[in-house]
């Protein structure tokens, strides 16, 4: 059953995002349940979040249809299914379980999930409240998180190693920062300058989210509740998911 109403508790992709390398709409999703999971194809489906990555349908009231958008991305399903179920145990808040898998379809080439629905807005849409809730429970979160057995993680090139390996990049990138803009280009340097110049982190790695940030973050009055997409998920140094200090 296809609704065509929007909801506004998950955000599109924002300016920079890679463009889709295939053509995700209601048609599509509503055909691969109807070919794959027929006992769900009755349940009202509506897109509500088409991020870097992935492409989001609610799928009735207690379930999200999710499906990648790149090639980039398309591993990212069997990671999840096989990690996310073993964190979801550990950790205190509510992360997107993946209940069931679908596969290439209709012309759609890759593997895709249905998870379960976090009810709530991210926390770009709707504030916390400044009482250390978030602030404790994200900790705790992620000293949960941290201490699982990482094994059989993926590696993921960009998450999670020392920042000297993204140098160029970033400085490639600060060149292009001019003082029209609000941040000023020395200060900029020098805070990376900084950053590159501090000891990598010692011992192993551990299993780090990856890409905590406030668009991940599921708030419902003011509370975090929820963590979202783990397709970034992999074994690196923690200090990567504290970036979220940054923008939360």
């Amino acid at each position: 059953m296809v609704d065509d109403t929007t909801e506004p508790s998950r955000r599109p992709a924002g300016d920079g995002a890679p463009p889709a390398e295939v053509t995700i709409d209601v048609s599509l999703v509503a055909g691969l349940l109807a070919d794959q999971h027929p006992d769900l194809a009755d349940l009202s489906l509506r897109p509500v979040a088409s991020g870097w990555d992935n492409a989001a349908f609610r799928l009735g009231d207690r379930l999200v249809v999710r499906l990648p958008r790149r090639a980039l991305a398309a591993s990212h399903v069997v990671h999840e299914a096989a990690l996310v179920p073993r964190i979801a145990a550990a950790v205190p808040l509510a992360v997107p379980v993946p209940v069931r898998l679908g596969g290439p379809g209709r012309g759609y080439p890759w593997s895709w999930s249905i998870c379960r629905w976090i009810p709530g807005s991210d926390a770009l849409s709707e504030a916390v409240h400044p009482t250390g809730q978030a602030a404790d429970t994200l900790a705790a979160f992620l000293a949960a998180l941290w201490s699982l057995d990482p094994r059989g993680a993926p590696a993921n090139p960009w998450r999670g190693g020392p920042l000297t390996g993204r140098d160029a990049i970033t400085r490639e990138r600060l060149a292009r920062v001019s003082t029209r803009h609000r941040e000023d280009p020395a200060v900029l340097a020098a805070v990376w300058e900084a950053a590159t110049a501090a000891p990598p982190a010692v011992g192993p790695g551990v299993l780090i989210h990856g890409d905590l940030h406030p668009a991940n973050l599921v708030v419902v009055d003011g509370r975090l509740v929820g963590v979202l997409d783990f397709g970034d998920l992999t074994v690196g140094d923690p200090a990567t998911d504290l970036v979220v200090a940054w923008s939360l």
